[in-house]
């Protein structure tokens, strides 16, 4: 403890660092993570340099903010995510009932310039469209 003393560090900091890890891929995500969020409320900063450089190896952008607003950014991408997830999956109700290609019409909303991570389309819906035949536009 006198050694944090000495540096200036002696107080404790609480950091936030929430994670955006994939179910099965939990490893590889923290690898090659896409962002890194830093929350901290410490005016010094130290403890938020201290994260900033464990991570910086990584090579994603690092975005530094306060501990509420870090959290906050963890439960709006959770909630962005399941808002796409729930969009594509009634895409493909539609697709369905109107004979459409499941797949290929979630695909090529993903890719889209303003939809760059392509919108998930549940598993056994993909298997599915996969499996059926394929249909012509109508």
């Amino acid at each position: 403890m006198r050694m944090l003393d000495e540096q200036g560090k002696g107080a404790l900091a609480y950091v936030s660092c929430p994670e955006f890890l994939k179910e099965g891929s939990a490893i590889h995500d923290f690898i090659h993570p896409d962002r890194v969020v830093i929350g901290e409320d410490d005016v010094a900063g130290w403890a938020g340099d201290a994260v900033a450089r464990l991570y910086e190896p990584l090579g994603a952008p690092i975005v530094r903010t306060d501990v509420a607003s870090a959290e906050m950014i963890k439960l709006a991408a959770n909630a962005f995510l399941a808002t796409k997830i729930s969009f594509i999956n009634e895409i493909a109700n539609v697709c369905e009932e109107t004979g459409r290609e499941r797949a290929r019409v979630a695909r090529g909303v993903g890719l889209g310039h303003a939809h760059r991570a392509a919108l998930p389309l549940r598993r056994d819906r993909l298997r599915r469209a996969r499996a059926s035949p394929r249909t012509s536009a109508r």
